[in-house]
């Protein structure tokens, strides 16, 4: 039996309770457990190492401190798992901060995980209004930033991968807009998504976002699957596959 910690009361994931309800109907030793405001205290009833967290992106981050087990966190478009033209971002370039200069909209994606969320800038004033994490940063105007122009993306899909397999998959934005729907197998993402992941697999479980561009989906973005929102996903097949990784 697998022992998964589970952070309380997340913000605006409105899917996370059933996803927690397949974890003990699958009798999971569950725990939930929740981080004191403006600190780094992890609130929680017992001391066992967990097998599995879930949580929001600083929940995982301190349990990453702390040595327990979280997935990776973040894959880089550069890597070199998966090729350029399989990424919507693939024809950007990396800029130290300090020598960004914006001359017409671009989407922006640090290479450090944390330094701020990956946004779109229309002009060199935006870079003012960019919210930075430097906490942990000695020399802001030397981190590494991914750059590139615009893509129309009409639509916008998360997969869960787990143990070489996709698992479930959901829309999350449909025309823009931000409305949920389930994939199946026998949808063209899922399909794509089979293509791509022939190149390998990142981790033995991840998130990963394709965004429909032209008549192909591509790579939006590869996160970790502990902090990852689940929208209209399969939780029963997401929840089976992980406790039997």
């Amino acid at each position: 039996m697998k022992k998964v910690l589970c952070q309380k009361n997340i913000w605006r994931e409105a899917h996370y309770d059933r996803f927690l309800q397949a974890l003990m109907e699958r009798d999971a030793d569950l725990e939930m457990a929740d981080v004191v405001p403006f600190t780094t205290e992890i609130v929680r009833e017992s001391s066992w190492t967990p097998d599995l967290v879930f949580g929001s992106n600083r929940f995982i981050n301190l349990s990453r401190e702390r040595g327990w087990p979280v997935f990776k966190s973040f894959l880089p478009i550069e890597d070199g798992v998966y090729p350029a033209d399989d990424w919507i971002n693939g024809n950007g370039y990396w800029c130290r901060w300090g020598d960004l200069e914006i001359i017409r909209p671009q989407f922006l994606k640090p290479k450090t995980e944390k330094f701020f969320t990956g946004c779109v800038v229309e002009s060199q004033a935006d870079l003012e209004k960019v919210q930075l994490s430097t906490s942990f940063i000695d020399a802001v105007e030397n981190e590494l930033v991914w750059v590139c122009d615009l893509a129309d993306i009409r639509h916008e899909a998360r997969f869960f991968v787990v143990g070489g397999s996709i698992v479930t998959g959901s829309r999350y934005r449909i025309n823009g807009q931000a409305r949920h729907a389930r994939v199946t197998r026998g949808d063209g993402e899922w399909q794509d998504l089979e293509r791509i992941l022939q190149a390998g697999f990142i981790d033995d479980a991840f998130a990963i976002d394709l965004g429909l561009v032209g008549e192909g989906w591509k790579i939006v973005e590869i996160n970790n699957l502990n902090s990852a929102g689940i929208y209209d996903s399969d939780v029963d097949a997401l929840a089976s596959a992980l406790l039997h990784l």
